[in-house]
């Protein structure tokens, strides 16, 4: 009983081995499948057609019902809450349709907040997307709601000035000057005057010279001005560096005069030296003394409505000047890449309203040779709302002309004549090439190669122990049962013997494994010969890889 037992247990076990060997076997080469469908689905896989957007029904509905609220809080007089509702509805669309930012401006408008229909008119007269008769309309609407607000603070300032507060109501008028599209010069008086009252002596000279230069004052206005002006400077009069730095200012000395008011800033604080140092720097042509004065100047009183408003315009127009000279001269010593960097330094500083500057980059960066980067600038240019519509009309055909040119980014390369084994460089150049679409079934030739020695190897591997286990055969091993037996044909004894069974030979393993042993080693020859041929192209930034036509090899190149 013990040895039938013992044979039960060993063949019991022989058989879960064996078992065990073959699911190991089939498991990895169902792996093996699995990696090479996946890898090969990418390039036989059509592209899948686009999901549309479920959302953009949810925006639209939302956009509707937002329009419908706003007639009616338009109706209800509710004029502030219509007009959010109408630029809500926009921005939900995509800002695909104007009409929403006319419905804002009007509501803006009835409702008497002309900063905010200001803003909204003026968005819309610039706006590409609007047709002419609405950006007319918009231009219209907003010179007219321009008086309404400048008069309106106009009326502020006049109430404020009766209280004895000089200096709110000069910062009144200020602003009511810029409501009107600085071009009311009566309220810039108005404000002068209030500045002088409060002992500002910079705001005061400030507005006073402005008055004087603006084309729509008439000839009081610029008289007033200029009287006003030259008491003012005679007050900044009486420190020694102050009085030497006017007199060479009046000589045309400018860089000496700049010093000297620069020295008499730091004895007096007072802030109208500062600026007239600023000015005599720009005189002289030394503009980055002027630039860093008048950072020192805006420092130096932030509360200045004007003082403020000029140090910035200055600063501007300073930077654009020096990034212009960058790019003029980047242009003639032949950098265009350079040229087009400065003048797109250029139009952000403009913040972004600059559309010359934007012209000129484009057309840079197509000298430099970078198309893609010049169609992008001239998209920007045709979809910029502070061009005209024949620069945005030039821009969008330029845009078009450089697209055609722009080279394509892979191409296959067809040898016809295998190039001897020499130098590769002299091989190249001898070799007979021909330019041909590429094939979408295409495989990149990094890629290739390294799928195609680990995939080729992993089925050598497989193939190969496939083979083995099928050449071995199951080991296992029986007990079986031996009687010895004399000539007479008697029992003499009974022992045990060993004895080895083996399975006989699968046909389909047999055969798996012999596709795997020759496939794999196929795959691993090629490998080698992607890399191989890879190895040389490397040098002139070209990635090559095989494919397989009815016409024979085929190299490609990518570039």
């Amino acid at each position: 009983m013990h040895w039938l037992t013992s044979i039960l247990a060993k063949h019991w076990l022989t058989s879960i081995l064996a078992k065990h060997w073959l699911a190991f076997i089939l498991a990895n080469w169902l792996v093996v499948g699995i990696a090479a469908l996946a890898f090969a689905a990418p390039a036989a896989a059509p592209a899948a057609a686009p999901v549309p957007d479920a959302s953009a029904a949810e925006l639209e509905k939302e956009a509707n019902t937002a329009v419908d609220q706003a007639f009616k809080d338009f109706e209800a007089k509710k004029y502030r809450e219509a007009a959010q509702g109408f630029l809500r509805a926009y921005d939900l669309t995509g800002a695909k349709f104007p009409k929403q930012l006319r419905n804002a401006g009007k509501a803006y408008t009835a409702g008497g907040l002309f900063e905010d229909a200001a803003r909204v008119w003026e968005r819309l007269a610039n706006l590409a997307r609007a047709d002419d008769a609405m950006r007319k309309e918009a231009k219209e609407q907003l010179q007219t709601v321009r008086g309404q607000w400048a008069e309106q603070l106009k009326s502020q300032g006049d109430a404020v000035h009766k209280g004895k507060q000089s200096r709110a109501a000069a910062d009144t008028y200020v602003r009511a000057w810029w409501a009107s599209g600085r071009g009311r010069s009566d309220v810039l008086l108005l404000a002068a005057k209030d500045y002088e009252t409060a002992k500002l002596l910079d705001d005061a000279h400030l507005a006073y010279m402005l008055v004087e230069k603006m084309p729509a004052s008439d000839a009081t206005q610029i008289k007033l001005a200029s009287t006003g002006a030259k008491q003012l400077l005679d007050q900044a009069k009486g420190h020694p560096a102050a009085n030497l730095g006017l007199e060479l200012r009046a000589a045309g000395q400018f860089t000496e005069a700049a010093n000297q008011l620069l020295m008499a800033f730091d004895a007096k604080r007072e802030r109208l030296h500062l600026r007239l140092a600023a000015q005599c720097y720009e005189s002289a042509e030394k503009f980055d003394d002027a630039l860093a004065t008048w950072s020192r100047y805006e420092l130096h009183d932030p509360s200045s409505l004007l003082g403020t408003d000029q140090a910035r315009a200055r600063q501007t127009a300073l930077r654009r000047h020096k990034l212009k000279n960058e790019a003029k001269a980047a242009a003639v010593a032949g950098r265009h890449q350079v040229a087009g960097q400065a003048w797109l330094a250029m139009y952000d500083v403009s913040q972004e309203h600059d559309v010359v500057a934007l012209r000129e980059a484009a057309q840079a960066f197509e000298q430099a040779g970078h198309g893609e980067r010049a169609k992008v600038l001239w998209q920007r240019l045709a979809d910029s709302p502070y061009a005209s519509d024949a620069e945005r009309s030039a821009a969008a055909e330029r845009k078009v002309e450089v697209d055609k040119n722009v080279a394509k980014p892979v191409v296959v390369v067809t040898v016809d004549k295998p190039p001897p084994a020499t130098d590769p460089v002299d091989s190249m150049e001898k070799t007979v090439l021909k330019i041909q679409p590429l094939a979408p079934q295409s495989i990149d030739s990094g890629c290739s190669a390294c799928w195609a020695l680990a995939g080729g190897g992993g089925a050598v591997v497989l193939g190969s122990a496939t083979l083995v286990f099928l050449a071995r055969g199951d080991q296992s091993k029986l007990l079986i049962l031996v009687q010895e037996v004399d000539s007479a044909g008697r029992i003499t004894g009974v022992y045990h013997q060993e004895a080895v069974a083996r399975q006989d030979t699968n046909l389909a393993l047999n055969s798996l494994g012999m596709a795997g042993l020759i496939g794999g080693a196929a795959a691993v020859a090629a490998g080698a010969l992607i890399k191989w041929v890879q190895g040389p192209q490397q040098r002139a930034d070209a990635l090559p890889f095989l494919l397989w036509t009815t016409e024979g090899f085929t190299l490609g190149a990518r570039f």
